[in-house]
């Protein structure tokens, strides 16, 4: 019995060494979004923020702060660096943010925090599994 648990607490505490995730490095992508007042934008995010603010400005764009997170900052920086955001363009004439990553990057690895100005009648579909959506000036 004392080797079973001695074999437990021994594999567990190196289990749980090599999940430390303490270390961040966040890096920031600006893109302008090419979106009309009739088009609708989807955002979603796994964890991580979504402010969307309605604007007059004739670029909509959005900003997104990338937050890779690891044991070291090294690691943390090529999490964050292998984290891509791309802009979908549906079919139906709706605009997608997508977040593109390596299948092996899990997402309690990395957090999208996304800042987005856009026409203040656009259609919106926003939606974080952990994080705050905030929207201001939207119609």
């Amino acid at each position: 019995m004392k080797k079973i648990l001695l074999f437990i607490s021994v594999f567990g505490g190196l289990f749980f060494a090599g999940c430390n995730l303490n270390e961040k490095y966040t890096r920031t992508v600006e893109m302008p979004l090419q979106i009309s007042d009739v088009q609708k934008l989807t955002v979603r995010t796994d964890v991580g923020s979504i402010i969307v603010k309605g604007s007059n400005s004739p670029q909509p764009k959005f900003k997104a702060e990338i937050t890779g997170k690891g044991d070291t900052v090294q690691k943390a920086q090529k999490v964050a660096e292998s984290v891509n955001i791309e802009i979908e363009n549906k079919d139906n004439g709706d605009v997608c943010l997508v977040i593109k990553k390596p299948i092996e990057i899990k997402s309690d690895w990395y957090a999208v925090n996304y800042t987005i100005y856009v026409p203040a009648n656009v259609s919106l579909e926003c939606k974080t599994d952990v994080g705050n959506i905030n929207i201001n000036n939207i119609k």
